[in-house]
């Protein structure tokens, strides 16, 4: 994309809204054999590389950091395209653990970590914290259906959704 911009396509500017579109069309492809969805994976993987170069660059730096549509979708990727076990966990905890870092966890974001993760790895990396907020002793992480998790952004900790921006009203109405 980069590339192709800076050779005079006006129409090829990169933005962090055209990093997850690619994203999301690989986490989709995630028919076909394991090699088909190991492809599918490396262009998703590049795609997050990508925006991060992008990122550093004076023309597109503010078009191109990485929010919480990049990590959920980059979530949705992981739990689509690598077989459950330690490699997917690995992953999966991995942007997590960014995406708490870039203050960027919203209710997309847990779902699809919800939907990436085993029980016990999102009881781990989620619902602790989200007791320590809701001041219980323990949160229920179970799924009870695909559209909502029962621990919101609300649940967890200010730093993980404080850089959330707009479209998110209940992050930002702490």
């Amino acid at each position: 994309m980069i590339s192709k911009y800076e050779a005079g396509n006006k129409y090829a500017r990169p933005t962090v809204f055209s990093y997850a579109a690619v994203m999301n069309a690989a986490a989709y492809s995630d028919f076909g054999d394991m090699f088909e969805k190991q492809q599918s994976l490396e262009i998703a993987i590049q795609a997050y590389k990508e925006l991060k170069v992008a990122s550093r660059h004076a023309k597109y730096g503010a078009d191109c950091v990485a929010n919480n549509v990049i990590y959920g979708t980059f979530l949705r990727a992981c739990g689509r395209l690598i077989p459950a076990g330690k490699a997917r966990e690995s992953s999966v905890e991995t942007v997590f653990r960014k995406c708490c870092n870039d203050g960027q966890v919203d209710d997309m974001v847990l779902r699809q970590l919800r939907n990436a993760a085993t029980d016990e790895q999102f009881q781990r990396l989620v619902g602790e914290e989200a007791s320590k907020v809701k001041g219980t002793k323990k949160v229920s992480t179970k799924k009870h259906n695909n559209y909502q998790p029962y621990i919101s952004a609300l649940d967890v900790p200010h730093d993980w959704t404080k850089n959330v921006v707009a479209n998110s009203a209940k992050v930002t109405q702490r």
